[in-house]
This record gives structure tokens, C-alpha cells and sequence, in this order.
């Protein structure tokens, strides 16, 4: 029996000791916390930032990018019924948004009126903020390889296809007319065949119901070729010339049967001239360099991750000479072993000074210079160097 009652005590005592030890875990509720869920009147908007900026003291911004995430800060922004930039919705499962703030990322698509401003409704009422959202321009450069061969697939190649309806579904292209099939598409390409018999120099035109105008891209414009192999060769052209029969050399291009490789081991500000010819230029470019392009294949297999391609002509001289750095930002060049044709705007070229006159002898020279310290592993090829009319 006072065994019983010991053990009757102690469970009293234990008892007490667990309700004391919860009484201290109890938090106190404080009447006056913030509701961050629960509007207490109209929204408002006190100004925006990029949701990456985690200052402080946030830079306020007025104009952004689609896709950008941003911070929209103000009053009474939760329960959001909708929310427009310009009169393009977003959607709401996409959104983030409690009473001080609303993170959501700018859709990815065109508007159809421009209003420069962002509208926030909630439950209580809506508000206007002067934004302006960047509208990116329809991109269309040229073929992947614009020296393919009638009968192969091939992409066409540019930015911002998906804004503009350049897509499987809604886009159209043509060649003579004729309607071919596109068979995939991205944000930056779309893959087509060009038919058997198509002949040189043949324009493709690109439409879709959302461009003004159809575009059009060349299939093997010869242009004026810039590299005749005979008098007036210079540099390195000789040491590194070959016609695809040397062990590990890629196929050349369809009816140019010569081309430029480098496969060798490089030191850093080494000047490797792969490129070069003289020649008597055919017309004065620079009078109206807005209607010239140069273009050439290039080649890659060993990716490119440093150095400039250096494009020189009349006058010569580094004052003179355009750079083009494939690798520009970080990320490396690589055309997975297959020929890519590159587009550069003459003007760009003639902002430099280059001003080759009708007649007159001059040269021409793409040199490339690593930048990486130590030595660059280099494998790329070079060919069809020459300047067209758009």
C-alpha cells in the first residue's frame, strides 16, 4: 500500500513538471501583428527592382526585359486578382504576392497595345505604375550553313522566333514560291530541307502572322569572293590551305574545294594569319554599307574559347581592323563540327575605317589571336570568305 502511494506521488509531481514546461513553450500572440495576407484597403505601388536585388537600399527601375523576375514593393498587394504589363497578362500561379510585395517575372510575349504601364487588381481595388517593358526585335541572320547542299536539312537561324509566331505551327517558308515543311523549331531556329534542284543563290522567305513583312535568307550566295587562292596570297594561307584529304580534315564545302585549317598548338598574342589575299577591289563598299554583309564558314572541331578573329583591309593597320571574339561573355564557340556561316554588317566594318576604293589593289586578312595565358590547343577551319548584297 506505501509503495502504491509513492508511486502515485511521484506521477503527480512528474505531471506538474510537463505543465510547466509547456506553459513556457507557449507563445503569446500579439493582437497587433501584420496580416501580410489580408489587404486593408486599395494597392499601391511605391516602386519596383529586380527581385535579385537583395540591397537594402534597392535601385528603383522603370524599364524592364521579358523574362526579368521583379520585385513589385508598395501596400495592400495580397489577394491578387490579376496582373498586366502593357495588356499582357500574367499568370497568377507564376506569382508570389503578400501585402508589401509581389515577385513575378515579366511574360515572354508580345503585346498587342502598349500602354507602359503595369496594372495590379486585387481584391480591394486597383492601381496603375508607369513601366516600360522592352519590346526585343525578330532576329533572322541566314542558313546555319548557307553553303549546304540542295536536298540537306538545314536551319535557319535568329533570335526571338517564338515572339513573332515563327514557330512549327504558324510559321511559313518558301523557296520559289513552293511551301516546305519546317520540321522542328526553337526560340532560335527553324529546320527545314532545302529541295533537291534548288538552284544557287536562291532566296528563302520567312513570313508569319505576326511580321509585317515576309524576310528572306540566301541559299549559296557567292557574293565577291575575298580568297582566289592565286597571285597575291600572303600570311599563313599556304601553311595551313588544304582540300579535305589531310587525316582528320572535315568534308569542304559544296563546290568550294578549298579551304583553311588550323590544327596546331598556339601561344598566347601569337598573330596566326590563316586568311589572307590581295586583290583589286571590285566596289567601293563603304558608300553604302548599310546593303553589304561579309560572311564565311567556319568550322570547329575543338571548341573556341578565347582569343579575336581579326578582320583587316584597305588601309591596314590595328586603327583599322574589326575584332570578333566568338567567345565574348564566357561561353565557348562551337559548331559541333559542322560548317557555320557568319554574318557581319559591313558598316560595322566600315565604323571601323575600312574603305577599300573600286580598283584599287588591297588587302584582305582574318588573323586569329589567342588571348588565354599559356598555349590554346586550336582545331578550326576557315573558308569562303566574301561579301554580299542583302
Amino acid at each position: 500500500m506505501r509503495n502504491i502511494i509513492k508511486i502515485t506521488k511521484w506521477l503527480f509531481v512528474a505531471a506538474a513538471f510537463v505543465a510547466t514546461a509547456c506553459q513556457e513553450d507557449i507563445v503569446s500572440w500579439d493582437d497587433n501583428l501584420n496580416d501580410e495576407t489580408t489587404p486593408a484597403g486599395a494597392p499601391k505601388i511605391e516602386y519596383i527592382a529586380l527581385a535579385s536585388d537583395t540591397t537594402s537600399l534597392k535601385t528603383h527601375i522603370t524599364t524592364g526585359n521579358l523574362s526579368d523576375m521583379l520585385a513589385i514593393y508598395g501596400e495592400n498587394l495580397s489577394q491578387l486578382q490579376s496582373l498586366y504589363f502593357n495588356d499582357v497578362a500574367v499568370e497568377l500561379k507564376t506569382v508570389y504576392a503578400v501585402n508589401s510585395r509581389i515577385i513575378v517575372p515579366i511574360p515572354r510575349s508580345l503585346p498587342e497595345e502598349i500602354t507602359n504601364k503595369i496594372t495590379v487588381t486585387t481584391s480591394k481595388g486597383t492601381t496603375e505604375y508607369d513601366f516600360t517593358v522592352s519590346i526585343p526585335p525578330l532576329v533572322i541572320t541566314s542558313l546555319f550553313n548557307e553553303f549546304c547542299s540542295a536536298g540537306d536539312t538545314v536551319d535557319i537561324v535568329g533570335n526571338n522566333f517564338d515572339l513573332y509566331d515563327l514557330t512549327v505551327e504558324n510559321a511559313q517558308v518558301s523557296i520559289n514560291g513552293a511551301k516546305l515543311t519546317i520540321l522542328d523549331g526553337t526560340v532560335t531556329t527553324l529546320k527545314v530541307v532545302i529541295p533537291a534542284g534548288t538552284a544557287d543563290n536562291t532566296s528563302i522567305t520567312v513570313s508569319s502572322p505576326k511580321m509585317d513583312n515576309p524576310a528572306t535568307v540566301k541559299f549559296r550566295d557567292f557574293g565577291v569572293t575575298l580568297q582566289n587562292y592565286g597571285d597575291g596570297v600572303w600570311g599563313d594561307t599556304q601553311k595551313y590551305q588544304t582540300d579535305g584529304t589531310h587525316a582528320g580534315d572535315p568534308k569542304p564545302l559544296k563546290g568550294i574545294p578549298i579551304f583553311q585549317r588550323v590544327n596546331a598548338t598556339l601561344a598566347q598574342w601569337s598573330w596566326n594569319v590563316p586568311y589572307a589575299w590581295g586583290l583589286n577591289w571590285p566596289e567601293s563598299y563603304s558608300d553604302a554599307p548599310q546593303n553589304y554583309q561579309l560572311k564565311f564558314e567556319i568550322l570547329t572541331l575543338k571548341n573556341i574559347s578565347t582569343g579575336d578573329f581579326i578582320l583587316g583591309a584597305t588601309p591596314d593597320g590595328d586603327a583599322y581592323r574589326y575584332k570578333w571574339n566568338p567567345a565574348a561573355g564566357g561561353i565557348s564557340f562551337d559548331t559541333f563540327g559542322k560548317w557555320k556561316t557568319i554574318t557581319i554588317e559591313y558598316s560595322e566594318l566600315a565604323a571601323v575605317g575600312w574603305a577599300p576604293q573600286a580598283g584599287q589593289w588591297g588587302n584582305f586578312m582574318i588573323a586569329y589571336q589567342p588571348t588565354k595565358e599559356g598555349e590554346t590547343i586550336a582545331d578550326f577551319s576557315i573558308a569562303n570568305a566574301r561579301i554580299v548584297h542583302k
